[in-house]
């Protein structure tokens, strides 16, 4: 059986608006600067800024992004050794992380 992508969900929470621009551009440029041996091993970035009708902002969480990996150690590379996933860490109030495998569902 076929190994499936590793999707990375996070929920953030920030209370300067200058904070969540820089953060949203940082995110979005991770699937071309995060490199593992000297190569890109994010499959695809998506982020943006939680919808206010949403249950998620009511609890204050105002940008979310999804990370997929090839593999759960590409993943745990990220989360663990990444040299530049700090660079969210230092701006954000809160965060919510959670990262599952497709179930190959529509």
């Amino acid at each position: 059986m076929a190994q499936q992508s590793i999707e990375h969900i996070v929920l953030y929470s920030f209370h300067e608006h200058e904070a969540l621009s820089t953060a949203v551009q940082y995110i979005k440029n991770l699937a071309t600067t995060a490199k593992r041996n000297g190569e890109p091993y994010i499959r695809s970035v998506k982020c943006g800024t939680t919808r206010p009708a949403e249950n998620v902002r009511s609890l204050g969480f105002n940008l979310a992004s999804i990370l997929v990996f090839e593999s759960d150690e590409d993943r745990r590379y990220f989360v663990k050794e990444e040299p530049s996933s700090p660079g969210v860490g230092g701006i954000h109030q809160r965060q919510i992380v959670q990262g599952y495998s497709g179930l190959g569902l529509r």
